[in-house]
């Protein structure tokens, strides 16, 4: 099995839509973080306390930073940190997936690879971990 390590992001109030496609992509044998799916569904999108949102965005980064690869839902409107996690993924060297429509050009010039779907993200990891 691959342990090659995934980072998702997306927009915060849709992680529990999410939270299956990280466990299709951990029975495929991959690590996924994103440990802020993680976060209880009640939670609010921007923690009270400067000090919180702070350690959050250091753990983010950290597991952005120790991924092989960013997988962006691009499915929801807006932006948010998933924009400023695919420019940081992007100064790593980290390969960048987008699930969704395009957004804008320039994000075209930062991805490796686009798909319409979860489905088909998923099925890409599956062909990736067979061959």
């Amino acid at each position: 099995m691959s342990k090659e390590t995934i980072y998702i992001a997306g927009r915060f109030h849709l992680r529990e839509l999410f939270r299956p496609h990280r466990e299709a992509l951990r029975e495929l044998g991959y690590k996924c973080t994103s440990s802020w799916l993680d976060l209880p569904i009640g939670a609010q999108s921007v923690p009270e306390s400067e000090e919180q949102q702070m350690r959050e965005a250091v753990v983010d980064l950290d597991q952005v930073g120790k991924s092989k690869f960013l997988v962006v839902d691009m499915t929801g409107t807006g932006g948010g940190g998933r924009f400023f996690e695919m420019g940081y993924a992007f100064a790593k060297n980290i390969m960048i997936f987008v699930v969704g429509a395009k957004q804008q050009v320039v994000f075209e010039c930062l991805i490796a690879r686009r798909f319409d779907n979860w489905q088909d993200c998923l099925a890409w990891f599956a062909a990736r971990e067979r061959a």
